[in-house]
Parts: C-alpha cells; structure tokens; sequence
C-alpha cells in the first residue's frame, strides 16, 4: 500500500460515508509504506475499529465477493498498467469507483463501474458509491463471470497471453524477454557501483550495456530521466544479449529519495521478475562523497557547503533543502530498500556493503554471482583496480557538452575519443574542490546525522539480519 494508491483518500470518503449514517467498514489488502498512516487517519476520522488492513493476501476474489464496493483512488498521473484489480471485481459483480489512471478499456460491465476524476473530491465520490451500490446490477456470479470471459479484454480472452505481457512486457520492437534485463544494480551512488560495474562486465555470463546508467525509470522530469524515449530503445540497449544468463544495467539514481518510489513501481510493472542489487557504504562518508560529486558536477553551488544543507532540512523549497533530500534523505538505506519490497521480495534483493567489497572482493563478487545465477568460480581480471574514486574529483567550470546528454548514441559519440583526450577536457573545463571547508562538518550537525542514520540502520540491520558495526554512530 503506497501512496500512489491514495489510501488517504478512501479514509475520507469512509469517513463521509459514515457521517451519512451508513454502517461502513473497510479493508485495505496489500503492504507498504502508508499502513501507519491509513491507522492515524482512521483514528482521526473517527473509524479506527472499522478500518482493517489485510497485509498480503491469496483469497482476494473472496474478500471481493463479500464486499459491497471497490474504492479504487490511484494517483492519476501516471497511468495504472492494465487494470486487472477494476477486471477482477466486475468478474464477482462488485461494483468499483475507479479514477482516471485505471484505462477505459478495464470497463467490461459498464452499469458496475463509476470513473470519476480525483479533482470531484471526496463528497462526489462518497455520493457516487451510495448510488452505484443502490443500482448495482442483479446478475448471478457465474453470469458475471462469463460476461467477462466473453468479453475482448485481454486478460480472460488470452489467459497465457497476459502471464506473458504481465511479466515480459514488450511492444513490437522488444521481441523476447532476452531483450530486457534480468537484475538491476540501482544504487547507492558513491557505494562502489562503478567498480561493480567494471567487475560484473568482466563475467562471460553476465551482460551489460557499455553505457552505464540507463536512468530509464526515473522520471522524466529528473535530469537525466529516459523514460520517455520508450521500451524499444531500453531493449535495444541489451540486444544480442540472449547468449547471457544475467543481463542487468546499473544506474544509482533509481535509489535516491526523490525517485526510488517512482523506480520501483515503474520497474515492477516493467520487470516484475527481475532482482535488484543496493550497494551502500558508511553512512557519514556516502553523505561526503555525494557532497563533491554534487559540486564537482555543478548541479550544487560551489558556495553551498555541506553544513548548510544539514542545517536546511528537508522543509522548505530552497536549494539546500532539495540537497538535503538528495544527498541526507537518499543516505537512508533502509527507507530506500522498504520502498523497493513495497513491489519486490527480499529474497529477489541483494545487499553489498562497500567496506566488505573492499576487504574481500572475491568472496562477495562469488556471493553475488550465486544471487545472479552464474558460475561463481571466476576472478574478474580488474578486481585490484578501483574506479571512480573521489579522491581526483574536480569542479566542472562550465560543461558545453550537458545539453547533448539525452541524445540517444551521445554515449557511443563519446567514446570515439582515447582516455587521454577525454581527461584533458575535464581538466581544461574544470578546476579543483577546497574538501577541508567543503566537506567539515560541525559537532551539532555530525550529531544530527549519526543519530537519523542509527535509527535507519538499525532498522536496514534487523531487515537484513546482519550488522554493520564499523559504520559512524
């Protein structure tokens, strides 16, 4: 249950419902990050004993049958998928008032269905439920049923075609699964994901682009967000890889805070079956990396330093506040992950600490290999080397070449030229970073940050079942 769903809104209209004298009771199936919430809300609507939440459940047609209406609220931009949840009620005669991000084309049995606007507000929708209900159509479950087996709608007129469009999504330029990926390395940034990256393209059974962050479920409108060039371009990324066993991709930005709920929603519905890989590090050092790598790239002031987004917050539409969600809030792994399982299982989600990569590299690449399903009796021959390290890392005085990034083949234009070009312009456009008055950062604020990260990390530890004992505290 994720905010996408807008369970804030079905506890207002129960809320209504029951000020009109009904004898309302509702239940939430599924789990996710608003489970307290919707318990706050309830309470403060004066319907915490009537409102239930389920958690994850296998007799939904059941819980479906017994009840009176399916309140269907998604967020309407983007989209839902296919609608299957809107399908499985008509097919019970549960009537269902649905908003605009369910696609018309789920409406089978249009006298059951009511689709209404989320800017109508809570009254109209309470209104619209007691009227539907009223007038709900009198068939026999199994005249439902058939009603909806006989219909065009995909789901009940090819059962084996939807398993197949449900859990290998393609359009008619993505011809097979083998076109996609099959694991997803999204994160942390600055936690050794371009070592892994290097190393993981070293196995003669693991694909991945030569491009490394794809961005392509991020949102649009973050900066470097591909979503929009479509799934043909993002299997033509992995194509001619079908002789590997893992095909992945690695692009961090899917596990920072302003994105990791959109990622991983858009993956499920993308990559229900793919696995996931998080790098993280030592809380303290990630939010220092991150710092200069922020500066070194120009998106962050040069005369913003780390001490004043701490001192920022979160509250607040200023820059430092949107670093401090950047940088601070993206450094909270476990609130990261948890987003993550709202969609995927923890058995299909593999943690690197970076510290223990760098201890023993063989033994955690072999762990790896294993979660990805490909011989682990294999040393890559980089596994000394140690790339993108901060330690160079230099202020990019003006970047001419920003605007072309997006173009689909600037990454193949850009590799045409040797190392030793490519690292000449970086220096000519750029100049060096002042880490000691950059970086410091004061008693209070350290304070500050050794206690959010305890909490999380204690939290990320008991998930996990592992400590991580040499971490700042």
């Amino acid at each position: 249950m994720t905010a996408y769903k807008n369970p804030a809104f079905v506890i207002e209209i129960l809320g209504l419902l029951r000020q009109q004298g009904l004898d309302v009771y509702g239940v939430f199936v599924g789990k996710g990050d608003q489970i307290e919430k919707i318990v706050d809300l309830s309470a403060k609507e004066g319907i915490g004993d009537r409102v239930k939440c389920l958690g994850w459940r296998n007799d939904v047609r059941e819980i479906m049958a017994a009840s009176d209406v399916l309140i269907f609220p998604s967020i309407e931009n983007p989209m839902e998928g296919l609608g299957l949840s809107v399908v499985e009620a008509q097919s019970v005669g549960l009537p269902v008032v649905m908003s605009l991000s369910v696609p018309e084309e789920a409406i089978v049995i249009p006298e059951l269905v009511e689709r209404l606007s989320l800017q109508a507000g809570a009254k109209v929708w309470s209104n619209k439920i007691t009227n539907l209900i009223r007038k709900r159509a009198s068939y026999s479950r199994d005249e439902y049923e058939n009603i909806i087996k006989q219909s065009s709608f995909s789901p009940y007129h090819s059962l084996s075609g939807l398993v197949k469009l449900y859990q290998y999504p393609t359009d008619v330029h993505c011809k097979t699964v083998d076109d996609l990926p099959n694991f997803i390395v999204i994160g942390s940034s600055k936690c050794g994901t371009t070592s892994l990256h290097a190393y993981l393209s070293m196995h003669p059974k693991i694909y991945l682009p030569k491009q490394k962050e794809l961005h392509f479920f991020q949102d649009d409108k973050a900066a470097w967000g591909t979503w929009c060039r479509g799934l043909a371009w993002y299997s033509s990324m992995f194509s001619g890889s079908s002789a590997y066993l893992a095909r992945g991709e690695c692009s961090p930005g899917y596990s920072h805070e302003d994105q990791s709920e959109i990622a991983a929603r858009k993956m499920y519905e993308t990559l229900p079956l793919t696995k996931i890989v998080y790098m993280i590090r030592d809380p303290i050092e990630r939010v220092r990396s991150h710092y200069i790598e922020e500066v070194a790239n120009r998106h962050l002031p040069e005369d913003i330093t780390l001490n004043e987004i701490i001192s920022a917050g979160a509250d607040g539409e200023g820059i430092a506040n949107h670093f401090f969600k950047v940088i601070i809030q993206s450094t909270l792994y476990h609130r990261q992950l948890k987003r993550y399982l709202n969609y995927f299982p923890l058995s299909n989600i593999h943690v690197i600490a970076l510290e223990d990569l760098v201890a023993n590299p063989q033994g955690e690449l072999e762990k790896l290999f294993e979660f990805l399903g490909v011989y682990q009796d294999f040393t890559p021959p980089n596994i000394a080397n140690i790339y993108n390290a901060g330690a160079g890392k230099r202020i990019r005085v003006y970047n001419p070449t920003a605007f072309f990034r997006r173009w689909p083949g600037y990454e193949g234009f850009s590799k045409i030229f040797p190392d030793s070009v490519r690292n000449k312009y970086r220096r000519v456009i750029s100049k060096s970073i002042d880490k000691r008055s950059k970086c410091s950062i004061s008693p209070a604020n350290l304070q500050f940050l050794e206690a959010l990260f305890r909490v999380d990390v204690s939290r990320l530890s008991e998930l996990l079942g592992r400590e991580f004992s040499g971490w700042s505290r």
